[in-house]
């Protein structure tokens, strides 16, 4: 039996996956955690054959019941050692950005899947772009993300876009 824990993160990335599948986007995920969890990569059609885009969006997801609404923002406590490998890759000349994905489920694991009709995976996902110096905190840094700024497929497609224009945030 899986535990809490990665019950939740088989969850968010059955979310990330709906999502590029329904952007038509390519999505990696990765083996081993070195600080990004995936890639998102959008597909073009050169030549009359479907391939990858050279420009990408990485990103490292977090699922949790643990985050709070405040102020249209949701705040999350984010490991610190997270937070500093988001922000030192964002600070340094990189050219692939990494965004964290929060994934909200309610408290009550019974309503993290409604079945009425069809499944419905319960909560938002959202999304920030951290950037700055690393944190010199022990143990997390909270993470405010406006409530505007959820992930869906639009909002994805969007962000693709905007990084191939060189206007990225």
């Amino acid at each position: 039996m899986l535990n809490r824990s990665a019950v939740q993160d088989q969850l968010g990335e059955s979310f990330i996956r709906a999502i590029a599948a329904r952007a038509e986007v390519s999505l990696l995920f990765r083996d081993k955690d070195y600080g990004i969890d995936g890639t998102f990569r959008p597909l073009v059609q050169i030549h009359g054959h479907i391939s990858e885009a050279a420009h990408s969006i990485d990103y490292q997801l977090k699922t949790s019941t643990q985050w709070q609404d405040r102020d249209q923002h949701v705040t999350y406590a984010l490991d610190v050692k997270n937070y500093n490998q988001i922000v030192l890759r964002n600070t340094a000349a990189s050219v692939t950005p990494v965004l964290l994905l929060l994934k909200t489920l309610p408290p009550d694991p019974s309503q993290w899947l409604e079945e009425n009709n069809g499944i419905t995976l319960r909560g938002n996902c959202y999304w920030i772009y951290l950037q700055g110096k690393p944190s010199h905190n022990r143990r997390s840094v909270t993470i405010r993300i406006p409530i505007g700024q959820t992930l869906t497929v639009s909002t994805l497609t969007d962000l693709l876009y905007r990084l191939a224009q060189g206007s990225w945030l």
